[in-house]
C-alpha cells in the first residue's frame, strides 16, 4: 500500500514512470512520512502542556524537578508549566502569585538584621550576619496538591542568592 508521501512524490512526474523509480518513491515516503510522524510528535513535546509522556523527564532535568513516585502525568505536565512559567523575580508578589499558580495560599514575612541607627529595642535579633536578607512564607490553609519539599526546591531555586527562606505550613 502506498504511503501519503510516495503518492504526492509520484504526482510530481509528468509521466507514469516505472520500474526502479516506483522502489525510489516508496522509500522516499516512508522516509518522508516517517519525518512527518516525528515533526507531529514535536510539536506537542514543545509545550509543556502538550508533553508526551516519553519527554517528560527531558523537561523534568532541565527544571530540575523530582517527581514524586505516585505522580499522575497530569500532575507532572502541571510542574513543568509552573516551571516555565517561573521565570525569577525579587517581590513578594511575584512569590505569592507564583505559590498561587501552584494552587497554594501563602503570605510573606521579611525579617530584617538588626542595625546601628535603625532597629529599636525589643527587635528580634537575627542570628546570622552574613544574611542580610531573610523571609518567612507562611502558608495559610495547606491544600497538599504539590509536595512541601518540591515547593521549597522550587523557591530556593528561584530566590536571590543572598536571601535566607523559611517556611511555615499551617
Amino acid at each position: 500500500m502506498a504511503n501519503k508521501h510516495e503518492d504526492a512524490l509520484r504526482k510530481l512526474y509528468p509521466l507514469n514512470i516505472e520500474g526502479v523509480f516506483d522502489s525510489d518513491n516508496e522509500i522516499e515516503g516512508k522516509h518522508l512520512d516517517a519525518v512527518n510522524d516525528f515533526l507531529e510528535t514535536l510539536s506537542a513535546d514543545i509545550f509543556g502542556d502538550t508533553v508526551a509522556e516519553t519527554s517528560v523527564q527531558d523537561f523534568e532535568r532541565v527544571l530540575a524537578i523530582t517527581p514524586s513516585a505516585g505522580d499522575t502525568l497530569e500532575t507532572r505536565r502541571g510542574r513543568i508549566v509552573a516551571g516555565l512559567r517561573a521565570l525569577g523575580g525579587q517581590t513578594k508578589q511575584y512569590y505569592i502569585d507564583l505559590l498561587a499558580a501552584l494552587g497554594e495560599t501563602a503570605a510573606i514575612n521579611e525579617h530584617q538584621p538588626f542595625r546601628v541607627g535603625v532597629g529599636r529595642v525589643g527587635q528580634r535579633l537575627f542570628q546570622q550576619p552574613d544574611i542580610v536578607f531573610a523571609w518567612n512564607i507562611t502558608f495559610t490553609g495547606w491544600t497538599g496538591n504539590i509536595s512541601q519539599s518540591v515547593v521549597e526546591d522550587m523557591i530556593n531555586m528561584l530566590k536571590p542568592a543572598h536571601t535566607m527562606v523559611s517556611f511555615t505550613y499551617s
